[in-house]
Parts: structure tokens; sequence; C-alpha cells
């Protein structure tokens, strides 16, 4: 189950393995930051996908993020 502070968590750890500090969330994950009183089908959603704006060369961060904190 997806919650707030799980999100907070993911964002600390991408922070500490790619050293940047903004990130934009993508998909139903949004919601639970923007939203209360959220439907709790909606917080079964195992995971949060998220990238890096701005920069030249996606892959490179999306593999650090994905070696480092990967799935679950």
């Amino acid at each position: 189950m997806m919650q707030r502070k799980k999100i907070d968590h993911l964002l600390r750890a991408a922070a500490s393995v790619t050293g940047h500090r903004t990130f934009v969330l993508v998909g139903s994950t949004v919601v639970l930051l923007r939203c209360k009183n959220i439907p709790a089908d909606m917080l079964m959603t195992p995971e949060a996908d998220l990238y890096v704006p701005d920069i030249p060369d996606q892959d490179d961060v999306s593999d650090a993020i994905e070696g480092s904190i990967g799935q679950g």
C-alpha cells in the first residue's frame, strides 16, 4: 500500500542516490500528494514512477535509482 510517508522516503532515497533534489512524480501516485480522503483501492498501487527534469541523460539517473532503490 502506497502512503505519503513512503513517497517521502522514496524521494529522500532518490535524492541521496542521484544528488538531485527535484523530481517529477508520474501516474496515480501524484493523487496521494494532492488529495485527501483517497479511496482505499487507489492506495493499493505498489509503485511510484519518478524522473529528474531537465537533465540530458535520463537513462543514467534512472539506472542509478533502479539499481539502488529498485522495486519495493
